[in-house]
Formats: C-alpha cells, structure tokens, sequence
C-alpha cells in the first residue's frame, strides 16, 4: 500500500509554524492551546488481566459493561497487536472548531491553504449579485505507519457540490462560487499509463490484465493499494508512480478506509472494529449492556406510532420517534458485543458461485411494500449482499417473490462477469429460494435459508445459526 505524499508542496517552515487562527467561538481557546495539546509523561500500565485487551475507550473501573469484555487481541500476532492498540488510541476529528484546537491540525490546515493558493485553486472575490454560494468543509485523517504509530496529520478542504463531494484540486468547466473555508487567511491531462483500464462499476478501481498477468490499482483521494498476481508488474507500478510522485510505501496492507485487514495462509480477514466502536463512543451506548440480537422480534417500525422525540438532532429524518431511537440503540448494543467481528475469506475456498434470496411480503406497515434480500458467495466466502425495499407495491407474495429473483438473478450474472473479467474460472452457478410455490426450488429447506436474516427479525436460534453461516469471524474475540 502506498500513498502520494504532497507534503513537500509546503516549504519547510511553513509547515512547522501556523498563521492559522481560530474563529470567534475557538477565541477563548487560543490562548490556552499548548496547555490544551499538553500531554501526561507519567506511563501507564494496564492491570495484569486487561494486558490482551484495548482499555482506552471505558474503564472498567467505572463501567459495569466495558466494552473491553468483549474486545481482545489475545489470538493475534504481537505485531499486529501493537498496531491495533496504537490506532485505537487515536481519533480523526469530525469538526473545525475540535481540530483548531490542536496545533498539530492547525499547521496541516495552514499548509493545505497554502497549496490551494499556489496551485491557484481559486481566486477571492467579493459575491456578484445573484450568485449563490457552495459550502465546504474540512476533512481530516491521521495517517499511520506500518506499526500503527502516528505518522502525519492531514487535513483536506472539500468543496459540499451537489454531486458526491469533490475535492478543490479537480478541473471545473463551470463559474463556481464558495464561501470562504473556516480559518481561511491570505497566503503571500491524464493518461492511461501502464496500460491499466478504469472499472466502470467502480471508478477508482484500475486493471490491468495481460495473459495471465493481473494488476490491480485502487486509488482513494492519497491513498493507493497496489496489488496482483505477477510482484514484477507491481514493482513496475511503483517505479511508475514514484517517478511522478513522491511516494511513502507502508508495507502489506493492514488499514485502509476503516478496515482492518489480516492474513495468513488459511486467508484473508477483513473488519471494521475501530470503525464499528466510533459511534459507540458518540453516543451514551458505550456503557450501556451488550445485546446478542440487532433488533426484536416481532419487529415492525413505521413512521405513525411512538411519542415524538423532544430533541431530534439524534436522527436525521423528518419526525423521529422514541421507537426509532431505541431500535438505533439496541442495533449499537448489538455491535458493542461484536465490534471485531468481520468477514473472512478462505484461501482454500472452491469456486462455485451461489445466491441465496428470500422476501418479506408487505413487510413496510406504511407503504405496504415488499422487502427483498439476498446474499452471494464464492465457494464459502461471503461476497456481496443487500437487504433494500421494493420500489413498487407487490399484488401478491409470488409477484414478491419474482421480484426478489429478479434482483438476486442480476447480482448472479453481474458477479459471474466481474469474476470473468478478474480471470476467476466460475465452476458453478446456482440460486436459492425458499418460497415453496417455486416449483423448481421445491427441494429447497427453509433451514438453510441464509436470507432470511437480510429480510425479516429472527429468534435467537434462528439468527445466530444463519450468521455461523456466512463466513465471519472476529479475531477480537476474548477467551470467555
């Protein structure tokens, strides 16, 4: 894994002082930033029963519930171990006014600034009349080493377009108008290189595939993950982008976007955990029991019953309801019991690709709509999945059903070009339902419907027998 370090677009000195200032509501802050940035050199051990879990989140000392009963790096490598424990002790910031409090955020939005003017990104003007003006935003990323440990803070400033979110360095052919970011003060043609073709299902994902030669490039804002079968032709890309970039390379991929990845020669695991605790920690469900189901049974929400929330900038919808809030808490308790669970990918998997698909009729109690889901795997490794409403009425439960297959069927195909493409040999296709008026699924035994937990609330048994079922694992797993 790689990434573009553009770092060295901001002289020296101005990267290491800030001409930066906080806004009016940071003002009260200003003058105390290095006692705020000031940190204890007292060390501080873990007691000798938590040494295999992450304690930075709730103490157990004040918490009846610690979420570290239930996170635990006890069965990784001690490598691996350390990585985990030092992002876990970091935390991008959501908003301006936390990061300007920082000097260490307060430099990186100063050296950002400096290169939008020197790439004379935009000019400051007074508004024309009749002009409306965009919105930013600043985004934030600490960006780790191979071990984990803090290598640079990155702040990038993001124009909020219409359309997905572009960041300012991208060619515009309109006349675009934005108001000034936060903290902003006065500061003194693509090619297809190596033969490598962008995805059209997934623009920032490019291939390459020479007989039996497959390279992958996948590319989000600064960062890269380089991979393929043939190492000479990653070696290639890298001289390539080193020679236009400069490059800092860390190692086998371990953190990209939220995931944490490991492997061994049984294969590869994938899991959000440190993403998963975040909004844990946002909210009052971090000390609160541990749930072993996302949601009850029966469950039926809808947007008539329960008492109106009194403060509702918890949920961004149009009248929450007390009801909806409480199922959001008991879906974050539920995660709390499993913050490392994830998927897992066998290396020794085979290679026959299915779906399993199942609807729920009527299932909306406000628009009468149906509710499809479906799961597919190659071999035993879970690939893709969606559980989504129907976007019309159903007149009845085969129309329902049709309708699910529909969907599940063009998933299947879908999938079985993409692997073509990815030069995977597909060994077998199938499709599942468990709707017995399917004739040709008759056969089929509701038990082993993997479905099911895409469409409908389960029972305990049910549910937890379905997801033994689709290759996860939690390598955070704690011994009890």
């Amino acid at each position: 894994m790689s990434e573009p370090d553009m770092s060295d677009r901001v002289p020296q000195h101005e990267r290491e002082s800030s001409s930066l200032e906080p806004t009016n509501d940071d003002s009260a802050h200003s003058e105390n930033v290095s006692h705020l940035i000031r940190r204890s050199t007292r060390i501080v051990q873990k007691p000798s029963y938590l040494q295999h879990h992450h304690c930075n989140n709730v103490s157990s000392s004040s918490c009846k519930y610690p979420v570290e009963n239930h996170v635990s790096s006890s069965i990784l490598s001690p490598d691996y171990s350390a990585f985990i424990s030092n992002i876990s002790s970091t935390n991008d910031p959501s908003f301006y006014h936390h990061a300007v409090k920082f000097l260490e955020w307060r430099a990186t939005m100063d050296g950002e600034l400096h290169a939008m003017e020197t790439l004379q990104t935009w000019s400051v003007v007074p508004l024309p009349d009749g002009k409306v003006p965009i919105e930013c935003k600043w985004a934030y990323r600490i960006k780790h080493n191979a071990d984990g440990s803090v290598d640079r803070y990155k702040a990038r400033l993001v124009a909020k377009l219409d359309v997905n979110n572009a960041f300012l360095n991208a060619t515009l052919n309109e006349e675009v108008y934005m108001n000034l970011p936060l903290g902003y003060g006065s500061y003194g043609k693509d090619s297809n290189m190596l033969g490598f073709n962008q995805l059209a299902s997934d623009h920032s994902l490019f291939v390459k595939v020479s007989g039996d030669s497959l390279g992958c490039l996948l590319v989000y804002v600064d960062d890269i993950i380089i991979g393929g079968k043939d190492p000479i032709l990653v070696a290639q890309v890298q001289t390539h982008l080193k020679h236009h970039f400069k490059l800092k390379e860390l190692g086998t991929l371990k953190y990209f976007l939220g995931f944490e990845i490991v492997r061994n020669d049984k294969g590869i695991s994938l899991s959000q955990r440190h993403y998963a605790l975040q909004p844990l920690k946002d909210t009052s469900v971090m000390a609160k029991k541990p749930v072993s189901l996302p949601v009850t049974c029966p469950h039926k929400l809808n947007k008539a019953e329960g008492e109106l929330l009194e403060d509702p900038q918890f949920q961004f919808v149009s009248a929450p309801r007390k009801p909806h809030l409480l199922a959001a808490h008991r879906l974050l308790s539920y995660i709390k019991q499993t913050p490392g669970l994830g998927l897992f990918f066998s290396s020794s998997s085979s290679l026959k690709l299915c779906a399993f698909v199942d609807f729920d009729y009527s299932s909306c109690p406000d628009t009468r709509r149906s509710t499809t889901g479906y799961c597919t795997f190659l071999g035993g490794n879970l690939i893709s999945w969606r559980s989504k409403k129907q976007h019309i009425v159903s007149r009845s439960s085969c129309e329902a059903e049709y309708k699910a297959l529909a969907s599940a069927t063009c998933e299947l195909v879908w999938l079985q070009a993409l692997l073509s493409f990815f030069q995977v040999p597909i060994t077998q296709a199938a499709l599942y339902c468990d709707n017995q008026s399917a004739l040709f699924m008759a056969s089929n035994q509701y038990s082993n419907q993997l479905a099911d937990v895409f469409t409908k609330a389960l029972h305990s048994p049910a549910f937890h027998s379905i997801v033994s079922k689709l290759s996860l694992l939690n390598i955070h797993r704690t011994s009890s």
